[in-house]
């Protein structure tokens, strides 16, 4: 095994077996959601300066199961804004996702909550 091999090897090891603390949340600095959608569950992390402050994950119901995997990554968004939305509500909020129908979300200059009437 090469030098460079054992070294992420170890690194790899450290990762994994190193519990991963929360950190407090600053309002003042902005957060980032990184979220993923797999065919049965979905993934979220709030993130504050490159900490972890929250985590949801979800099994989906029978219903979302169906779904196309846009709206399952569509859903996993809004399912984490609605549960942090006393978080992000008038912060600066830079949304991470994997998936390249949802990319035109980075070309939006704002986006705002919709009035409830």
């Amino acid at each position: 095994m090469g030098r460079q091999t054992a070294e992420s090897l170890r690194h790899l090891e450290e990762k994994i077996s190193t519990a991963q603390v929360l950190a407090l949340s600053g309002l003042q600095r902005p957060f980032e959601i990184q979220m993923d959608a797999s065919d049965y569950a979905m993934g979220v992390v709030l993130i504050q300066h490159n900490k972890p402050i929250c985590y949801h994950s979800e099994a989906f119901n029978s219903a979302i199961v169906n779904y196309p995997t846009y709206d399952k990554e569509l859903y996993a968004l809004v399912q984490s804004v609605k549960k942090w939305k006393h978080y992000l509500m008038g912060k600066e909020t830079v949304i991470h996702t994997d998936h390249q129908p949802l990319q035109y979300l980075h070309s939006q200059t704002k986006l705002q909550q919709a009035s409830t009437k």
